[in-house]
């Protein structure tokens, strides 16, 4: 088995790891798993964590009227300074009232 420092990632070393097996495909997935085991063992023994994935969710305000149209959205910006904008509701109350 052999392991090479492949990539110095934004927060993170990626290792390429590479060993040799039967071409057996139960030798391969015997191998494999043991493999990846060494390598957790050995990180754990070292005091080495694991990193936790991590996600980011942004979440939009859906209750403006121009929710939907992509050219007119804020997309989480501050309300523009000539006053709040409109519910989305009483938008959609006023144009099925008065179709313009």
């Amino acid at each position: 088995m052999e392991a090479l420092p492949w990539e110095l990632a934004a927060s993170a070393v990626n290792i390429r790891v590479r060993w040799w097996t039967h071409s057996r495909q139960t030798d391969a997935n015997h191998i494999g798993a043991a493999v990846v085991r060494a390598i957790k063992l050995a990180l754990d023994e070292a005091h080495i964590d694991m990193p936790f994935e991590t996600r980011v969710h942004l979440f939009h305000d859906q209750t403006e009227e121009h929710d939907g149209d992509r050219s007119a959205q804020r997309e989480g910006w501050p309300a523009p300074d000539e006053g709040t904008p409109r519910p989305r509701w009483r938008a959609r109350h006023r144009r099925e009232a008065d179709p313009d």
